[in-house]
């Protein structure tokens, strides 16, 4: 995986980031959350101020009939 400035050179002149993912249950801490934690240190060395992130681990869950609660 990229770091954080590797990423940042990537992102040009973004205004906003959409971080998009799905893990499918294997590797979900380095994927879900690390990954995520990079691209937001990425943003913010860019100062981009739109950080918009979609997740799929609920759907991954009702999918394989796990509960939370």
């Amino acid at each position: 995986m990229a770091s954080p400035k590797e990423m940042a050179e990537k992102m040009y002149d973004a205004e906003a980031i959409f971080f998009v993912t799905v893990s499918r249950g294997k590797d979900l801490l380095k994927i879900d959350l690390k990954g995520a934690v990079k691209v937001m240190r990425a943003a913010e060395n860019k100062k981009i101020k739109r950080f918009i992130m979609l997740s799929s681990v609920f759907l991954w869950i009702k999918i394989n009939g796990m509960s939370l609660f």
